[in-house]
């Protein structure tokens, strides 16, 4: 009896450090490896592709230096039931994680963001080449999902000037990530734009679509000729005063954007009398009103200003300083030619 019990002791003592040992093991298996002395610090990036295997994923680990073994993390995910649940995109692999945490961040599909930054005043096209730049969409994809896009807001006006939604592309820092799909990329625009709206005219949903719209033309002017902040809801009234009054609104931005949206042309450091008599329906020196569409993509202040303009009777403006951005603002055009004879002509 003894004796047995002693073969039983033994046995129980075996088995209970065989699962001490075997759990070291695991525990090490899942744990973080240490990386190179250079590269202690280092995120590593992981690009899963369409069409890379489980096998091919975990073996780049390893290669990395992310995981211990590439052979206990394909079990890992045999175990957890996911070996065809990895996500593809591009992953930030960060020093101190263990294989289980690695294999988590790559099911729940936590991508690596990308910060982009779209500047006031940007068109589509400009705004196309930042996100392709970045790696977040293609340009091509990008331009036709804003020419085509279909927005779920009510009001809405995707028919007036078949510009799409342009003039609705919110100039702000997002976060996105790599290869997103286009359309998602525009509507997260948009909406950001939306949100913006909300904030500071809650009432903009009692606007009709072209009421809307004009206010959002008028937004784009306002964004390429203000150069200061507080005098934006100035400008914004002259252009006002002048739509009341049937005045063309003779904004330079409007010719420029002609140039260099239409023609191709760079951006003329002078606007010349020849410039002013370019043909085109976004020239506010030949037609009258506001032009078919946006000639940018307004952020807040310029929106603001479009919305809630200064009250004034000034139907003019010049430049009076190009180092401050300073305006002259005038009631009358006699009072216009004075400003016009001594700060432009003068200069």
């Amino acid at each position: 009896m003894k004796r047995a019990a002693k073969i039983i002791l033994i046995i129980f003592v075996c088995l209970a450090a065989a699962v001490l040992v075997a759990a070291a093991a695991l525990s090490w298996l899942n744990s973080a490896p240490s990386y190179s002395e250079n590269s202690s610090s280092s995120d590593r990036l992981l690009a899963i592709e369409a069409g890379d295997t489980l096998s091919s994923v975990a073996g780049r680990l390893k290669e990395m230096g992310a995981i211990r073994s590439r052979y206990f993390f394909l079990a890992l995910a045999k175990w957890q039931g996911t070996e065809s649940k990895i996500k593809r995109g591009l992953y930030t692999i960060s020093p101190g994680l263990t294989a289980l945490e690695v294999h988590d961040l790559l099911v729940e599909g936590k991508q690596r963001l990308f910060r982009v930054t779209i500047p006031e005043g940007f068109g589509a096209r400009e705004i196309g080449d930042i996100l392709a730049e970045a790696g977040v969409v293609d340009k091509v994809a990008f331009l036709a999902a804003v020419s085509h896009y279909k927005p779920a807001e009510d009001g809405f006006p995707v028919e007036w000037g078949n510009r799409g939604a342009e003039g609705f592309l919110f100039p702000d820092t997002y976060l996105f990530q790599k290869d997103y799909p286009a359309e998602q990329v525009v509507e997260h625009l948009v909406d950001s734009f939306f949100a913006e709206l909300e904030r500071f005219e809650p009432d903009y949903k009692s606007l009709k679509p072209e009421e809307l719209y004009q206010r959002v033309i008028l937004a784009s002017i306002v964004e390429r000729e203000y150069r200061r902040a507080e005098e934006a809801p100035l400008i914004a009234s002259v252009f006002w005063n002048r739509l009341a009054t049937n005045m063309p609104l003779q904004s330079c931005a409007t010719v420029v954007f002609v140039l260099t949206e239409e023609q191709g042309r760079p951006h003329p450091e002078r606007i010349t009398f020849r410039d002013l008599e370019v043909s085109s329906p976004y020239n506010t020196y030949l037609h009258k009103g506001l032009p078919p569409g946006p000639i940018c993509n307004p952020g807040s202040t310029a929106l603001k200003a479009a919305f809630q303009p200064e009250k004034s009777d000034y139907l003019f403006f010049v430049l009076k300083n190009p180092q401050t951005g300073e305006h002259v603002f005038s009631k009358n055009y006699g009072e216009h030619d004075r400003a016009y004879q001594l700060y432009i002509k003068g200069r």
